[in-house]
């Protein structure tokens, strides 16, 4: 069953590990939106977040709002809102966290 992550906040680098490694699978999808960009331009994260196999994915309107650029993610493709609906749609659950 694939389901559809909201990180909608952003996160201690332990915090964020422990709950994808306890609730992520590889067949999931990672979307961060509102504060959670913010999780995108950690750095260390950076290395943790390029090795999931899951998507990671990040709400343009959110970036933008933040003063982020698209070029502030190194494993993150960004996407607008259309697609996050469309994202929405394709998962069977969608967990906010």
């Amino acid at each position: 069953m694939s389901q559809l992550h909201l990180i909608n906040r952003s996160m201690s680098q332990a915090e964020l590990q422990s709950n994808f490694d306890r609730l992520v699978a590889s067949s999931d999808s990672l979307l961060f939106i509102g504060d959670g960009v913010l999780n995108l331009v950690n750095n260390q994260l950076n290395t943790y977040l390029g090795a999931l196999s899951s998507p990671i994915l990040g709400l343009e309107a959110d970036i933008r709002a933040r003063g982020l650029t698209r070029e502030s993610f190194q494993f993150a493709r960004v996407i607008n809102d259309l697609e996050m609906v469309d994202l929405t749609l394709s998962h069977q659950k969608t967990i906010s966290w």
